[in-house]
């Protein structure tokens, strides 16, 4: 069975929407009323008709046919006496089947419940006979263009004229033409005295189409009707047809409706009948007591990792020396690049940003990768707070001042700042660009699951022109970090960016699409023009090195659950994904650029995985998931272990690399024992903190000093430094860094979590 969505649930908005969010909420057939289309459909001809078409193909999904035929214009009527009446009607059921031709469907749905009505003094009989020749002569017309004419029984609360899927077998045996058929309707059955189940096994020769709904007026699972009974009999009749969500009352939010329909329709497919399982709690990292705990815990998730039991801080493996590009470091922890929502308007910092910096400097850290994710252009930034490259700003003194604030906070523990190793990550958003707050998209390649929810169509592709030109940014923004002062920048391909999204542009079409090489062609030029242009600067990478399906709460737990796709069918779309399971990653594909990016010369590689977008779970494990997020669909320690094994796979493929690792903040107490064995098995060169020196930004130096770990202020993976910024506030710790207690954003997060608990 497929699943389709009727387009009368979208009230209001543009088909080309519509389609989208049909797409991206799970569905692959759209049904279409064709007074959505035009107060009278007889003002659409078929050319008109076979764009509508495209347009819904464009979204990958398929035309399955018109129903509420007879809904406007007024004049209509099935059965009614008058001959002129009835001619009308015919024909103009005939013209919708040729727009439902040209549209590329399938059916016509014929419920119209006023519009069949036996009228009064009207003998049963009579009418049924002139329902018959009029649907007869539909059917003539209809059959020859692959488009059959589907009779629906409705309740008889809504009509008097056929009542029962019985009166509609017989209504189809009169009309005695093979493009008649039958439509089920999940809420009219219920009015009938056989159960569901029945009424499908004894129709089931003669089924064309079914919809799902519940009587109470919303989609499927809204209310008491129990749909299972339904599907499974639709299962055992080997239907293969289309199941289609009919929402009656149009809901609040129509996306969440059609979201949570395909969700049960799903469901109730795969054969599950129960509801969905209870969110789960799992033992977070900080609830265990000793290291021999963890270990077991940790080896009962993922056998395949261990952890030291007693770490030896700087004479151990975390304390080793290692050289990058003619540069000693005495240490391998690394500070992470963050989006900052605490520069000024005008892409300046702000004394939050400089804090933020300093804190870098104190944690001891030598390896500092970015600590700020730097748009290059205005209408890259994600935020409007976000630092970027602004040439009506004295941005070269803005960055400047970063770097004296990180020399301060690293003199101040009494630590030499020639010592640290200094990156910027040059980022552009891409389809996440929000400079102004509203979405701002700007995609490399229309996406069936992505672009409705930032609100992106055809328009917001870029242009081979207009990815250069944002090419030619990078290289800019490279020269001024050079002059600043910066060791090195990061050229970001992670997280569902514009650098990262255009390696997954397998459908893209001209030289920034298709082959690998493609996909790369902009990262390669960028990486040449800094080679050239800015001697002495070196070049790395943040890169997703795998990705998976986009996930949403499950509308009854909250818990994650992935997007549906059609299975079987190679999903084209992101990279690092599995095309044939994209609930799966596949290296395969990051691995070949890195071995390309390789070849020119980027030897620095910061591994993590997904996008805080899509997949926050596996982007950023946690305990508490942020107010846009949903509750974690595995232990978190699930996701740590698919961090390490990635920055394990590419250290074990390039050995001469230098590999920073993710996903360390979560394991809290016992972060230094993973990393610590993590660095003896060669696994990585760096283990790399972001949440976690928010919040105690001296964890490294106490890991390296051998100091007991300050438990009151370790990340607790609550999730507010990104609830805040994702509702407009500044980001920061807010439950455990004093500075932003006190802050007003502090009370007005607050709030919104307890409202958000509230929420049904």
């Amino acid at each position: 069975m497929k699943l389709a969505v009727c387009n009368e649930l979208f009230a209001g908005e543009d088909l080309a929407r519509v389609c989208a969010i049909a797409a991206e909420t799970g569905f692959e057939g759209l049904e279409i009323a064709p007074y959505t289309l035009a107060d009278d459909p007889r003002e659409i001809d078929e050319a008109q008709a076979e764009r509508i078409g495209a347009t819904v193909r464009a979204a990958g999904l398929s035309v399955v046919g018109l129903h509420w035929l007879l809904a406007r214009p007024d004049g209509l009527h099935v059965t009614c006496a008058d001959d002129a009446v009835r001619a009308r009607t015919r024909e103009f059921l005939c013209h919708l089947a040729r727009l439902c031709a040209a549209m590329g469907g399938e059916l016509l749905v014929l419920g119209s419940p006023r519009q069949r009505d036996v009228p009064d003094g009207e003998r049963h009989e009579d009418a049924f006979g002139r329902a018959a020749d009029l649907c007869r002569g539909v059917c003539e017309t209809a059959g020859p263009l692959g488009v059959r004419l589907a009779i629906e029984p409705l309740a008889p609360a809504v009509t008097n004229f056929i009542t029962s899927a019985a009166e509609a077998a017989r209504l189809i045996e009169a009309i005695d033409h093979p493009a008649c058929r039958l439509h089920l309707d999940a809420a009219a059955m219920a009015s009938e005295q056989q159960p569901a189940e029945r009424i499908v096994a004894e129709h089931a020769h003669l089924l064309a189409h079914v919809h799902a709904n519940d009587p109470a007026g919303g989609g499927p699972g809204s209310g008491d009707l129990d749909l299972a009974p339904m599907v499974r009999a639709l299962c055992e009749a080997d239907y293969s047809g289309w199941l289609s969500v009919e929402v009656f009352e149009t809901p609040l939010v129509p996306e969440r409706a059609a979201r949570e329909s395909a969700a049960t329709l799903r469901r109730l497919l795969s054969g599950s009948t129960e509801a969905a399982p209870p969110p789960r709690r799992f033992p977070a990292p900080g609830r265990v007591r000793t290291a021999a705990a963890f270990r077991e815990h940790l080896r009962s998730v993922a056998p395949d990792l261990d952890c030291t039991l007693k770490p030896r801080g700087a004479a151990g493996p975390l304390g080793e020396p290692i050289e990058i590009e003619g540069r000693t470091l005495t240490n391998r922890f690394a500070v992470h690049p963050m989006e900052g929502w605490d520069g000024t308007r005008g892409g300046l910092p702000t004394e939050h940003t400089l804090r933020r910096w300093e804190r870098f400097g104190r944690s001891g850290a030598q390896l500092v990768w970015g600590g700020e994710a730097f748009a290059v252009r205005s209408d890259g930034r994600a935020n409007p707070h976000q630092l970027f490259h602004n040439a009506d700003a004295n941005t070269a003194a803005g960055l400047a001042s970063l770097l004296e604030r990180l020399r301060t906070g690293c003199r101040a523990i009494g630590q030499d700042p020639e010592r640290l190793f200094v990156g910027l990550q040059l980022t552009h958003s891409g389809r996440y660009a929000r400079p102004d707050g509203p979405p701002a998209p700007r995609t490399a390649y229309a996406h069936p699951l992505l672009d409705s929810p930032v609100g992106a169509d055809e328009t917001s592709v870029l242009t081979d022109g207009e990815l250069e030109g944002i090419g030619e940014a990078y290289v800019a923004a490279a020269r001024l970090a050079r002059e600043v002062g910066f060791d090195f920048v990061d050229v970001k391909c992670c997280h569902g960016y514009l650098m990262h999204e255009l390696l997954g542009a397998h459908r893209r079409g001209g030289p920034y699409g298709g082959s690998l090489a493609n996909r790369a062609r902009l990262f390669s030029r960028i990486v040449a023009e800094i080679q050239s242009e800015c001697p002495g600067l070196t070049v790395g990478a943040r890169i997703s090195l795998g990705d998976v399906l986009p996930f949403a709460p499950h509308p009854s737990t909250g818990v994650g659950v992935p997007a549906t796709w059609t299975s079987g069918a190679p999903f084209e779309y992101g990279f690092g994904i599995d095309r044939e399971d994209p609930r799966r990653m596949d290296l395969a594909d990051p691995l070949a650029f890195v071995e390309l990016a390789r070849g020119l010369g980027v030897r620095l590689w910061n591994v993590t995985l997904g996008s805080p977008y899509t997949c926050p779970h596996l982007q950023r494990p946690a305990t508490f998931p942020p107010s846009d997020g949903y509750l974690p669909p595995d232990d978190p320690l699930v996701a740590v272990a698919e961090h390490l094994r990635a920055a394990r796979r590419l250290k074990g493929r390039f050995d001469d690399l230098v590999v920073v690792g993710t996903g360390y903040s979560y394991l809290q107490e016992w972060l230094p024992h993973v990393a610590e064995h993590e660095l003896s098995i060669g696994g990585v060169d760096f283990v790399g903190i972001g949440r976690g020196v928010l919040s105690y930004p001296e964890l490294p130096r106490d890991v390296l000093a051998g100091e007991p770990i300050d438990r009151k202020r370790l990340c607790r993976t609550f999730s507010d430094c990104t609830t805040a910024p994702r509702n407009g506030m500044l980001s920061g710790c807010f439950p455990l860094d004093p500075h932003y207690k006190d802050l007003p954003e502090a009370a007005r997060l607050r709030e919104l979590k307890a409202s958000e608990r509230k929420r049904p």
